[in-house]
């Protein structure tokens, strides 16, 4: 039995709801994810422009002063005109969607590698 194992059994035996504190503790996670993840978006748009970079699979890439390099789907368009270098402020969506989609994946690799040791 490794030690976590041993810890978790411990506190099962001594009455405590091992997986209530796991919800409590996953929620504070989440909560800190969000505010991290809305103050990095802030700092990426707030007086800052984007500058297109390439076109790629359906794909327009843009890139912020900061060097953060996000997709704009060419379905979401709908006939807009995409200048060479936009105010970030106006595709801040697209900022925060591939936000969290590297987040949610880096999520993954990490739970994967927890499964395998």
């Amino acid at each position: 039995m490794t030690e976590i194992e041993k810890s978790y059994w411990d506190l099962k035996a001594d009455g405590v709801d091992i997986d209530a504190l796991y919800f409590k503790v996953q929620a504070l996670i989440d909560k800190e994810k969000k505010e991290m993840l809305s103050t990095k978006i802030k700092d990426m748009v707030k007086n800052k422009l984007v500058e297109f970079q390439f076109y790629r699979d359906g794909d327009l890439w843009y890139k912020t002063e900061c060097g953060f390099q996000f997709p704009v789907p060419i379905s979401d368009t709908k006939g807009a005109l995409f200048l060479r270098t936009e105010k970030a402020i106006l595709l801040m969506r697209y900022i925060r969607k591939h936000l969290e989609l590297i987040d949610s994946e880096l999520l993954k690799q990490e739970e994967a590698e927890h499964e395998k040791s």
